[in-house]
């Protein structure tokens, strides 16, 4: 059929009165005298030669509903704005409309200038580096904001990767970090930290314009844990002291209060004065299971500007309900007890 030469004229007018006009293929076959049969393989054509392009637009919330979500969480957080998608059944699919949104205010807020930007790991910054369709943004500067495993199985947590890859889509340049998460010593971990290379992240790290991270509530499933730290005590004691998530390796509770490890001084990671001195943290999110992390983020001031899905938005305001503040918005300054003890910043 490709090769068959047809007035592409012919195919248009076809393709219009179809598509635009809505006639039925019988009567523009009877009008062309054509069998019904050859209208059908015209609108083919039409399709294959580039004359004809379907879209489809996924839902949105609309502005009113937007306005809505926008000023409950500004009346009770810190928040500078909030972008509400749509949820669905699937799992995968309201990632999808998460990136969608997220990817949209990135480059309508942050514009073209002169960014540097870190990124968090885990599946939503995967989903994100591996879906953006290329832009211009040659003036940011993307960094990891933690050592990390770089094991190509633990393709979400390999963060080298997911901020070159993004880098590479946008245009952008990348400064990878070949350090791990955590040290074996304080003493290994002392002598990096006066290392030239640390030295240059950790200035980045201390002029960051843009925080984009995720938020983590399966505490067992942390990199930390999962890849680093081998002692369960470590799992157990942020259990008694009732963590709910983690926000890059900083652990609190429902009312945004820090819980220490006791392991700090070994990891390499962006620290908590770093993170609150970022000027901006995009946080994309979705899952009911993580309300109570999201909740947690909100009230320790993690989070200024939050793409999340509408199910969970209102999963997290019912729980912000539920579970009255021990104040208005807790600055992550006060460490809760961990294993006897409370550590302090």
């Amino acid at each position: 059929m490709r090769g068959t030469r047809i007035d592409p004229e012919l195919l248009y007018r076809v393709a219009t009165a179809y598509f635009l006009e809505k006639r039925q293929q019988r009567e523009i076959a009877t009008e062309l005298g054509v069998s019904r049969v050859q209208v059908s393989k015209y609108l083919k054509m039409a399709e294959e030669r580039g004359l004809v392009r379907i879209e489809i637009l996924p839902p949105s919330v609309d502005k009113e509903e937007q306005q809505r979500f926008r000023r409950a969480f500004r009346r009770k957080f810190a928040t500078r704005d909030v972008l509400v998608c749509p949820s669905y059944n699937s799992r995968d699919a309201v990632l999808q409309s998460l990136i969608r949104q997220a990817k949209k205010h990135l480059w309508e807020t942050f514009g073209t200038g002169e960014r540097v930007v870190g990124l968090g790991w885990g599946r939503t910054m995967h989903a994100l580096a591996e879906n953006v369709e290329p832009v211009s943004r040659r003036h940011w500067q993307l960094v990891p904001l933690a050592g990390g495993n770089n094991r190509a199985s633990e393709k979400y947590y390999n963060i080298n990767y997911l901020v070159q890859t993004l880098a590479e889509r946008i245009g952008a340049r990348s400064q990878p970090v070949y350090l791990p998460l955590l040290f074996d010593s304080k003493a290994g971990h002392q002598n990096l930290v006066r290392s030239n290379e640390f030295k240059r992240i950790s200035r980045l790290w201390d002029k960051l314009d843009l925080v984009v991270c995720s938020v983590g509530s399966d505490l067992a499933g942390s990199p930390l844990f999962r890849l680093e730290a081998e002692d369960p005590s470590y799992l157990d004691n942020l259990k008694k002291a009732e963590a709910v998530g983690d926000m890059l390796s900083h652990f609190y509770d429902i009312h945004g209060r820090i819980v220490e490890l006791g392991i700090e001084e070994r990891m390499i990671n962006i620290s908590l004065e770093q993170l609150m001195r970022a000027k901006d943290r995009l946080v994309i999110v979705s899952g009911a299971e993580k309300a109570d992390a999201i909740l947690g983020a909100l009230r320790a001031g993690f989070i200024d500007r939050l793409v999340i899905d509408r199910a969970t938005a209102l999963q997290v305001l019912e729980r912000e309900r539920a579970t009255p503040a021990t104040s208005p918005v807790p600055r992550p300054r006060r460490a809760a007890k961990v294993g006897g003890r409370s550590d302090a910043h």
